[in-house]
């Protein structure tokens, strides 16, 4: 019994040792991680009374650079439903992009970073699913569209460990060619995995 206890603390200690003598591995130049975020769009819930859905999610492979900078490349889906009658119509985005993240304040250690980027996006936006037909006869205007714009971001990071980054961010989402809404305020959390 002793000794399989000595065994489990001395392999926790192997475990540990590494982890915080690595602690100043973090943002350096050519480190890539992997990224996953989401959360509600337009403001505080993923659905509201009208059993509406709000909500965007996003993948994204981070790249860094020089001082604690990074380049995002990102695919997104974002959905947003609105009420009419006793139905809601889905906004559906489909997006790719890239951005670039430069840090605002930071500690000594980098355990905790507050960012801020802009981001260029591509994408498609389709309103209910390209049914032009409602229930009741109604035809909609809205048409199904290509997509193109930008966000401007403000996350804050927080390490969790060496390779594994816990993400809370606001971003401001601005679209030409959405015959629906051009901006949407998108809250998320997140987290990132370092990889390389």
């Amino acid at each position: 019994m002793i000794r399989k206890m000595l065994f489990i603390l001395l392999a926790a200690a192997g475990l540990l040792g590494p982890a915080t003598e690595l602690s100043a591995q973090r943002c350096l130049y050519g480190q890539t991680g992997i990224q996953f975020n989401g959360g509600p769009c337009g403001g505080f819930l993923l659905r509201d009374k009208y059993e509406a859905w709000s909500f965007h999610v996003d993948l994204s492979v981070i790249r860094y650079v020089r001082k604690n900078r990074y380049w995002e490349f990102c695919i997104g889906y974002l959905r947003k439903d609105y009420p009419y009658r006793e139905v809601t119509i889905p906004k559906e985005q489909f997006t790719a992009g890239a951005g670039y993240f430069v840090p605002i304040v930071h500690d000594r250690r980098d355990n905790f970073m507050a960012m801020t980027g802009v981001s260029g996006l591509l994408g498609y936006e389709t309103v209910n699913r390209g049914e032009k037909r409602l229930y009741d006869g109604a035809a909609l205007k809205n048409r199904n569209n290509f997509i193109y714009g930008g966000e401007i971001t403000l996350s804050g990071e927080a390490y969790l460990c060496d390779r594994a980054v816990l993400l809370l961010m606001l971003r401001e989402r601005i679209m030409g060619g959405s015959s629906v809404s051009c901006f949407h305020t998108l809250l998320g959390v997140g987290l990132r995995i370092m990889i390389y």
